[in-house]
This record gives C-alpha cells, sequence and structure tokens, in this order.
C-alpha cells in the first residue's frame, strides 16, 4: 500500500514545489515592473524619486 502512494505523494510534491517557484518567479516580474511604473508616473509627476 505505502508502494502505491509513494509515485503519488512525490508528484504531488514536486508539482508543488515548480509550482511555487514559477509563482515567485512570476511575482518577482511584476514587482519589477510596477517599480518601475511607479518611477515613471513620479518623474512625470515631478516627484523626485
Amino acid at each position: 500500500m505505502m508502494a502505491d502512494l509513494l509515485p503519488i505523494l512525490l508528484t504531488g510534491a514536486v508539482s508543488g514545489l515548480v509550482t511555487w517557484g514559477g509563482l515567485r518567479v512570476e511575482l518577482r516580474y511584476l514587482r519589477r515592473d510596477v517599480d518601475k511604473a511607479h518611477t515613471r508616473i513620479d518623474r512625470m509627476q515631478g516627484i523626485p524619486a
């Protein structure tokens, strides 16, 4: 019984880790883009960075 569950648990764990890593990268890029947009908006409004 345990031998049947091992591949299922490993697949779930690997899938979760890959998903977590992908989301982390995407959120990092999103944060960078938002920061750049705020910098541009501040420059247009004359607010010092």
